[in-house]
């Protein structure tokens, strides 16, 4: 199957993407709290597949990759090859911006698998809480 991964359009992308992370529980995010290095998978008729963002830390040779999430819509297996699609996008993105490492906090076990058997990315710890809070 042929996908290819694009920046995201937030005018055109973010209310599919909303839409996917409210069937996860997540919150709606916006654009300012996702940055610039969105990318989105879609095949060849133009069906949304999976989205990712690369977060670059400032000073430091790493970045984050997060919000990764599939269109609920799509087969798992399918769903897969977009979402390995948008970890390429950044992986490419990162080496541009002369990052060396990539890091990511995930709980949903395929996806864990999946990064870790088709993306290289290798597990550090496991049964982490991660907090948020806002600033003033």
């Amino acid at each position: 199957m042929l996908v290819k991964s694009r920046p995201v359009d937030f005018k055109k992308d973010l209310p599919d993407l909303q839409s996917w992370w409210t069937t996860q529980d997540w919150p709606k995010m916006g654009p300012n709290m996702l940055g610039d290095h969105g990318y989105i998978a879609e095949d060849l008729t133009g069906a949304k597949l999976a989205a990712a963002w690369l977060l670059p830390i400032d000073t430091t040779e790493l970045a984050l990759v997060e919000w990764i999430v599939g269109n609920p819509k799509v087969p798992h297996e399918i769903k897969g090859i977009g979402i390995q699609s948008v970890i390429d996008a950044c992986v490419d993105k990162a080496a541009k911006l002369g990052k060396k490492s990539l890091i990511t906090m995930v709980k949903n076990e395929r996806l864990i698998n999946r990064l870790k058997s088709n993306c290289n990315f290798k597990e550090t710890e496991s049964g982490m809480t991660h907090l948020v809070r806002g600033v003033k």
